[in-house]
């Protein structure tokens, strides 16, 4: 029989450089950066967005702005990648360029993943605020202990970080609100973000 081998992974796989070090920095984790095959790019830089001044009311999951802010960036997103050219018949030579959207990759809404630290309602201004934007939000519910999903290509889900516990995808895009009060368990906050696959929206609510 061939000897085993085992191994402590310290890097957060799947995740670009750019989410690796949020996550480290959020959680005081160390995560390692040194990498056997190193990403092509850092990935998109983290979009901060802040539940501070006269604007933002109630909380976090329910504060129009923070959504509507959220909304409109995610907007941008996939109007650009929508306005990135198709390939051409003929090979042409090209400058590489590295923009913070996921071009030549095929970004559906199902690719945006909105975690909330705190318990939320599917009517909460926050989420009503994306569906303004034209982006389709629908929340993921919990019947016996499961997470009752339906694969749909144009919606977004929304859903508790308590539940990634029990549901651990892996995103494209992932929206993460956070509380006013000290999260019981990081470890589900760092689930959320280690979900991350390229951009990552973190809504504060304390300035850090």
């Amino acid at each position: 029989m061939g000897s085993s081998h085992s191994h402590i992974l310290t890097t957060a796989l799947n995740c670009p450089p750019a989410v690796v070090r949020e996550v480290g920095q959020k959680l005081n984790l160390k995560y390692s950066q040194e990498y056997q095959f190193p990403p092509p790019t850092d990935g998109p830089p983290v979009k901060h967005v802040y539940h501070f001044g006269k604007e933002h009311h109630q909380k976090a999951h329910c504060c129009w702005s923070c959504g509507n802010e959220v909304g409109s960036f995610l907007s941008e997103v996939f109007l650009e990648q929508e306005s990135v050219p198709k390939a051409p018949k003929h090979p042409v030579k090209r400058k590489l360029t590295t923009n913070t959207t996921m071009r030549g990759s095929s970004l559906r809404y199902k690719d945006v993943l909105i975690v909330f630290e705190c318990s939320f309602e599917d009517n909460d201004n926050f989420l009503d605020a994306l569906r303004l934007w034209n982006i389709p939000v629908r929340t993921l519910t919990i019947e016996n202990n499961q997470v009752v999903y339906i694969d749909d290509d144009k919606t977004a889900y929304a859903i508790s970080v308590s539940a990634m516990q029990m549901y651990r995808p892996k995103r494209k895009i992932v929206v993460y609100v956070e509380m006013d009060e000290q999260l019981d368990s990081s470890e589900y906050k760092e689930i959320a973000l280690a979900s991350c696959t390229s951009q990552l929206i973190l809504v504060h609510c304390k300035k850090t």
